[in-house]
């Protein structure tokens, strides 16, 4: 990892599908794996509800590894034979790019072609080789399909129940599905339950093809065509040129470029349509909509890059799920999650952040006529947070009901109730988000009782917040009054988000930040926690010492919270320290974990005997990815858009170049 400092040279023009865009055609990047290096995840979305992952240049070593669609794991993985010698990516050299991979083995010549298509549940393995002979292809059904019924038509192996049906289908070799041996058996070893009933056992001439798909009941699943699989891949990989064309970064250090490539097109993976428009939180746990996660992701994923469409669907989406009913606990809030079969809305902050991410696209898009439609929805949302205030103007919540929300059997294990002072930013940052779209709108008397809400949350968080001593940063007030000034990265969003204290004297809040980031800043991330605290966990785990969660706000680094110190360190004309936390981001994108993607976690210290801390958590995290983009285009080459009555719209650039 280079940690040099970078110039970032950039050809920006404007265009209308995106704020920032350039001259040249991008082509998919490529990242290339020898035999014996360490294992590198890979993992691919349909866009819509299904994702594959897996070990790119080895074999699953864990139960998430395969196809999950819906949140259920439908297929584990194949295996192909040739002769008596199985294939063994661990041998292969490895090629890999946003669409999908190839595997070049030695033996026979062998190349190993792999494709996940966009819109279906469709896997799609291409095979060459200099071998003839007999070949075995092993298709490794999920543990769930025991239950199934099995059977066998127009060449396909099918497992079908009530609620899905799968088929694989094997095309190039002389042969027919047969009963799986016992040796072949156990030779083939997952970490999860599988169903492995038959193999195709056939004769090959140079080449043959696995494809692997599955649909809902109704669906007629028929072989593809060789053509049809061309052009569903040619597809994949056009769509992610193009998306990539319109980003067109281009920097002075290659690798930076490359970096920025694969995470955005990491970023855009995340983007589905699985319970309406929304991103998935993080792979491959978090196959799901998470209102912070997603609101946060907004304007990274979504708005930096153009995607106003998509942007609107989401908002729109997750508006679906608002709470409308005034009797409700939960009344004005959006959901804390989503999932196919539940939705939980147990978060004081998602609610904030669609509200602020709202005044956001509009500052992107002018887009008058959406507001129009959603405005009822945004009252909503601050009736139900007023109800929900105490008699400073606070909102308070429950101890896990902030992004640090992880409970154990004694219950949260960073208890931050009841008034934080992350909420208290966002809920100010609501307040005049509001205010501006209630203008937008015409309602002039809401938008100055809320302007005049959050004056008076401003000032009284001044009091309670900002306290005078060496350590004055207030993280929550806890229900009994008592201040509590634990040092976590929560007061970063005081500084970024809502303006909180926007009128307090810039020295003391640059005295405030510096004091913050000097405790919880390392090289390689942001902190949930304070080293010196006696809660601080090292490692995120750390079996036999602690449970995994006890250390996941109380020490580990979370990647996504170099997006707010980021935007800190740029604007106090720190960009140099700033490019150090986002080269960390690229190490752990392009050389661990996932190939290209930024993951959840990290430890706060790396172990005995080395220089960087383990990833964990997640291995491609959405709000981990869009902040880094975020970064980029707003804070390095400072492009954001400016919105004012007297002038309208307009691009700011204001860069700050490391």
């Amino acid at each position: 990892m280079h940690m040099n400092r970078l110039p970032l040279i950039l050809a920006l023009l404007l265009s209308s599908s995106s704020i920032l865009s350039a001259q040249q055609n991008t082509t998919l990047p490529r990242f290339a794996i020898p035999p014996g290096e360490s294992a590198r995840l890979f993992s691919y979305t349909n866009k819509q509800s299904a994702f594959i992952c897996g070990i790119v240049n080895g074999v699953n070593d864990n139960g998430f590894h395969g196809i999950t669609r819906s949140k259920i794991k439908i297929f584990e993985a194949y295996w192909i034979m040739l002769g008596d010698e199985l294939l063994d990516p661990r041998q292969a050299s490895i090629e890999i790019t946003p669409a999908g991979f190839i595997r070049r083995y030695d033996l026979f010549d062998t190349e190993e072609h792999v494709f996940f298509a966009d819109s279906l549940t469709l896997l799609s393995v291409s095979v060459t080789t200099k071998y003839r002979g007999d070949v075995k292809v092993f298709p490794g059904w999920s543990g769930r399909w025991q239950q199934g019924v099995q059977t066998r038509a127009r060449g396909m192996f099918l497992v079908r129940d009530d609620v899905l049906q799968g088929a694989a289908h094997v095309s190039g070799l002389t042969g027919d599905w047969e009963v799986l041996s016992p040796m072949d058996r156990d030779r083939l070893v997952n970490p999860a339950p599988m169903l492995l009933p038959v193999c195709y056992w056939g004769s090959c001439s140079g080449a043959f093809q696995l494809t692997v798909e599955f649909a809902a009941p109704g669906f007629t699943l028929v072989p593809r065509t060789a053509q049809e699989l061309n052009t569903l891949r040619e597809q994949r990989e056009k769509r992610l040129e193009t998306y990539l064309n319109s980003l067109d970064f281009h920097c002075s250090d290659r690798e930076t470029t490359e970096a920025f490539s694969w995470i955005a097109a990491s970023m855009d993976g995340l983007v589905m349509n699985q319970s309406g428009p929304g991103i998935y939180a993080g792979l491959p746990w978090f196959d799901d909509y998470w209102g912070r996660d997603t609101f946060i992701s907004f304007p990274g994923a979504l708005l930096v890059t153009g995607q106003f469409a998509t942007a609107r669907a989401v908002l729109r989406s997750f508006l679906n799920y608002l709470d409308r009913d005034s009797t409700s606990e939960t009344y004005g809030r959006i959901p804390n999650r989503v999932q196919p079969d539940d939705i939980i809305y147990n978060t004081v902050d998602g609610t904030p952040w669609l509200v602020i991410q709202l005044w956001n696209y509009f500052r992107y898009t002018s887009d008058v006529e959406f507001i129009a439609e959603v405005y009822e929805d945004i009252r909503h949302t601050v009736r139900g947070a007023l109800n929900r205030t105490d008699s400073l103007g606070f909102l308070t919540h429950a101890d896990a009901d902030t992004w640090m929300d992880a409970v154990g059997p004694d219950g949260p294990w960073s208890p931050r109730g009841n008034r934080a002072i992350d909420i208290q930013a966002l809920w100010h940052g609501q307040l005049l988000a509001a205010a501006e779209l209630a203008e937008i709108v015409g309602d002039f008397i809401s938008a100055s009782l809320w302007r005049t809400e959050a004056m008076n949350l401003a000032t009284t968080a001044r009091q309670h917040f900002l306290l005078d001593g060496i350590r004055s940063a207030v993280d929550h007030i806890d229900i009994d009054g008592m201040p509590d000034q634990q040092l976590r990265p929560n007061f970063l969003f005081a500084l970024t988000q809502g303006a909180l204290f926007e009128t307090e004297n810039p020295d003391q809040l640059q005295r405030v930040s510096a004091e913050l980031l000097s405790q919880i800043a390392y090289p390689w991330g942001i902190a949930s926690l304070q080293q010196y605290d006696e809660n601080f966990h090292p490692w995120h785990e750390a079996t036999g010492f602690y449970p995994k969660d006890a250390a996941y706000h109380n020490g580990t680094v979370w990647t996504w919270l170099s997006g707010p110190a980021v935007e800190i360190l740029t604007s106090n004309g720190l960009a140099d320290s700033a490019w150090t936390l986002t080269q960390s981001l690229q190490h752990f994108a392009m050389e661990t974990g996932m190939v290209g993607s930024i993951p959840e976690n990290t430890d706060a210290l790396p172990r005995a005997g080395r220089t960087l801390p383990d990833w964990s958590g997640t291995f491609s995290q959405a709000w981990s990815n869009a902040e880094y983009l975020r970064n980029m285009y707003q804070n390095y080459l400072g492009a954001y858009p400016a919105f004012d009555e007297q002038s309208g719209f307009s691009l700011r650039l204001d860069p700050h170049i490391p």
